[in-house]
C-alpha cells in the first residue's frame, strides 16, 4: 500500500491592520488542499467559513454574499462539496440550486481565446448579523504540475489560514503582508516562520 505523505502548512495571521475598527467579517478558516492523483491528475479542494460581523457586509455594495470561482473546463471540472449559511441560532441553511450561475467571467468577453473559461457565481442565502457562510469546493485538474502563486492578505481577518498537501512535488509562490506571519509546519522537518515579502516554498 502506497504511503501518502501528508504535510501541513499551518498559516498563522496577525495583522495589526483591522486593530483599528471592526471589521465586516472574518474568516474563521480558509484551506487549500493539493492532492496529486496515481493517474497524474491533481485535486485541489478550497473550504472558506466566513463570519458576518456587520450588516453592511450583506449589503449591495459588500461581496461577502457573493463566491466567484473561476476554472477552465478544458482541463478542470468544478465540483461544489458543501455551501451553506449557518444562522446565529445554529440553523443549517443550503444553498438552492439556482444560486449557482455559470457565465463567462467579464475579463474575457473581449478576447477571444478565453472564451472557453468559465466562473461559477454563487449567491450565499440567508445571510443576517452574524450568520456563517460556509463553502466547499473541489477543482479536478488534468495535470499533475503543482505551480500555484496567491497573496495570503484578505480584506478582513483571517483565524486559521492552512494549506495542506499530499504526495508530489510542486512550487508554491507565498506573499504574506505586512503586520502577518506564516508558519510552515511539514511532517518530520522543523518549523519554518515566514514574515512580510513573497516567499517560493519547495514541495
Amino acid at each position: 500500500m502506497k504511503k501518502v505523505l501528508l504535510s501541513i502548512i499551518t498559516l498563522l495571521l496577525v495583522s495589526v491592520a483591522f486593530a483599528q475598527t471592526q471589521p465586516d467579517a472574518e474568516y474563521n478558516l480558509i484551506r487549500r488542499y493539493y492532492k496529486i492523483n496515481n493517474d497524474g491528475s491533481m485535486d485541489i479542494r478550497f473550504r472558506k467559513e466566513i463570519k458576518l460581523l456587520r450588516n453592511r457586509a450583506i449589503t449591495a455594495y459588500a461581496d461577502k454574499g457573493e463566491t466567484f470561482i473561476t476554472y477552465n473546463p478544458a482541463f478542470e471540472t468544478l465540483t461544489i462539496n458543501e455551501c451553506y449559511t449557518v444562522r446565529p441560532d445554529g440553523t443549517k441553511v443550503e444553498t438552492p440550486a439556482n444560486a449557482f450561475v455559470q457565465q463567462l467571467p467579464s475579463e474575457c468577453a473581449d478576447c477571444g481565446r478565453l472564451n472557453g473559461i468559465r466562473e461559477m457565481a454563487i449567491v450565499h442565502t440567508a445571510l443576517e448579523y452574524n450568520c456563517t457562510i460556509v463553502l466547499d469546493y473541489t477543482i479536478h485538474r488534468y495535470t499533475d504540475r503543482l505551480v500555484e502563486r496567491f497573496n495570503l492578505k484578505q480584506d478582513c481577518p483571517v483565524k486559521h489560514y492552512e494549506i495542506r498537501y499530499a504526495d508530489g512535488k510542486g512550487q508554491l509562490t507565498l506573499t504574506v503582508p505586512v503586520g502577518c506571519h506564516a508558519t510552515i509546519r511539514q511532517a518530520g522537518k522543523s518549523d519554518i516562520t515566514l514574515t512580510q515579502g513573497t516567499h517560493i516554498v519547495q514541495l
